[in-house]
C-alpha cells in the first residue's frame, strides 16, 4: 500500500510515481499545488497535475523527509539528518 491519490469529485486517481511510498507530510505551495514529503524525497505536485521531485532543484537534501512547514512563501524541510530552507527570494 501507500502512495498519493487525488479525488476528482467522482473517483480517486493515484500518482504512479508515488505508488508504495509512505507520505510523511504535505504543505501547500500557495498556487493550488502541494509539496509532498516521503521517506525517499520531496515532490512538487503542481495544479495541472505535474509531479516533479524537488531534488532536481535541491540536490543536497537528505531524501528521508519527515516534516514540511510553509512560512511566508518559503518552505522549511525537516529530514532525518538536518533542517533545510527553500526560497525563491534573495537572501541577505
Amino acid at each position: 500500500m501507500g502512495g498519493l491519490a487525488r479525488w476528482s469529485g467522482s473517483r480517486w486517481t493515484a500518482f504512479p510515481s508515488l505508488q508504495g511510498q509512505n507520505m510523511t507530510a504535505l504543505a501547500s505551495d500557495d498556487s493550488d499545488g502541494l509539496f509532498v514529503a516521503t521517506r525517499s524525497g520531496v515532490w512538487h505536485l503542481r495544479r495541472d497535475g505535474a509531479l516533479t521531485p524537488l531534488e532536481e532543484e535541491m540536490p543536497f537534501l537528505d531524501r528521508e523527509t519527515q516534516a514540511l512547514c510553509k512560512v511566508s512563501g518559503d518552505l522549511w524541510i525537516g529530514t532525518r539528518t538536518g533542517l533545510f530552507f527553500g526560497t525563491d527570494r534573495p537572501l541577505r
